[in-house]
C-alpha cells in the first residue's frame, strides 16, 4: 500500500511519533505497529523519521508494504504494518502536495469526526468518546486562525485557535513535530514565530489522540500554500532561510510540506537568560476544561 504522508506528530511521552497519510483513493491511513508483536506498543519511534535516516517525511510518497486493517472506532484508519518493509517512492513537489491536501479538505471538525464531537466548556479542546465518531483523521481550512504558545497546568503547550462552523471559536493542541524540540516537551519557539502571521490560507491536518481520560482529543498540524513554503530540491519552491537557532530544524532541502516561512524580520536575540519577547501573539494560560 502506498500513502502520501500528511500527518507527522509528536507523542508527548517516550518521544514517540504518530504518522498518517492519504492513499490513492483519498482515504486516510494510519500505519501502526502490531501490538501483539510489540507488547501493546503501537506508536512509532523517532528513528523512523527522515532526519534520523528513516523513511517518514511530510510530503513523501511511501510504500508501506503489506498491511492489515485494524479499525477500532474512532480510529478506523489504523493499519498494521512492518517498518522493515517500508520504501520511499518519491518526494512530492510543494504545489502537488498542497493540492492533494485540498482534495481531502472539509469545512468543519464535525464533518470529519462526526456529530458526536463536542468541545469542552472553555473551548480549549474537542473530543469524542471511545467507540464514537466516524473517523480520527482529516484536513480542514479554518478561518481566523491564530497560533500561540502558552501553558496548561504548568506544562508548555502550543495551541491553534480558529473559528469552527459547528463548535465556534476553539483552541486546540498542536502536535506538529516541527513546532517541538526533539525532547517533545519544549516548544520550538523560533519555528512558531516564523509560522505565526502566515495562517490566513493554511490547511490543518487534524487527528484524534489515543484514548486519554476516557476521551479521544483533537490535535492539529499546519500546512501553508506552496508560495509560502520553505522547501528545496528539484521542482520545489526554494527560500533563503536565516540560520535556525532552534534544535528543531525548519524544513530542509527536499522537505515539501511546508510551513515555516522566513518572511518576517527576526527579533534581536535577547541577552542570555532574559525572557524571550513575544512579537507574534499573546501568550496565554489555558483555563481548565
Amino acid at each position: 500500500m502506498q500513502i502520501l504522508i500528511t500527518h507527522l506528530t509528536r507523542m508527548k511521552n517516550y518521544r514517540r511519533i504518530c504518522v498518517a497519510g492519504i492513499d490513492k483513493e483519498g482515504e486516510h491511513i494510519r500505519p501502526v505497529l502490531d501490538p501483539q508483536q510489540t507488547g501493546g506498543q503501537v506508536q512509532l519511534e523517532r528513528a523512523l523519521l527522515r532526519s534520523n535516516g528513516g523513511p517518514f517525511e511530510l510530503g513523501r510518497l511511501i510504500d508501506l508494504g503489506k498491511v492489515e486493517s485494524n479499525p477500532s472506532p474512532p480510529e478506523i484508519e489504523d493499519m498494521l504494518f512492518d517498518p522493515r518493509q517500508v520504501k520511499v517512492v518519491k518526494q512530492l513537489q510543494a504545489e502537488r502536495f498542497v493540492n492533494t491536501l485540498k482534495e481531502s479538505t472539509k469545512d468543519s471538525l464535525r464533518s470529519i469526526f462526526g456529530p458526536e464531537l463536542q468541545a469542552t466548556p472553555a473551548k480549549t479542546a474537542a473530543f469524542v468518546r471511545p467507540g464514537q465518531g466516524r473517523a480520527s483523521l482529516g484536513v480542514i481550512s479554518p478561518p481566523n486562525a491564530e497560533l500561540a504558545e502558552g501553558h496548561y497546568n504548568g506544562d508548555p503547550e502550543v495551541r491553534f485557535r480558529f473559528d469552527d462552523s459547528d463548535l465556534g471559536s476553539v483552541a486546540l493542541k498542536v502536535t506538529d513535530l516541527r513546532l517541538w524540540e526533539e525532547d517533545h516537551q519544549t516548544p520550538a519557539t523560533d519555528n512558531i514565530e516564523r509560522l505565526q502571521g502566515q495562517l490566513d490560507e493554511c490547511l490543518v491536518s487534524v487527528g484524534l489522540s489515543r484514548e486519554f481520560m476516557g476521551r479521544h482529543w483533537v490535535a492539529g498540524q499546519q500546512h501553508l500554500p506552496p508560495a509560502r513554503s520553505v522547501c528545496g530540491g528539484a521542482g520545489v519552491i526554494e527560500a533563503e532561510p536565516a540560520p535556525p537557532r532552534s534544535t528543531a530544524s525548519p524544513p530542509a532541502a527536499g522537505r515539501c510540506c511546508t510551513a515555516l516561512p522566513f518572511t518576517q524580520r527576526r527579533a534581536e536575540r535577547p541577552p542570555e537568560g532574559a525572557r524571550r519577547p513575544t512579537p507574534w501573539s499573546r501568550r496565554y494560560n489555558i483555563p481548565p476544561g
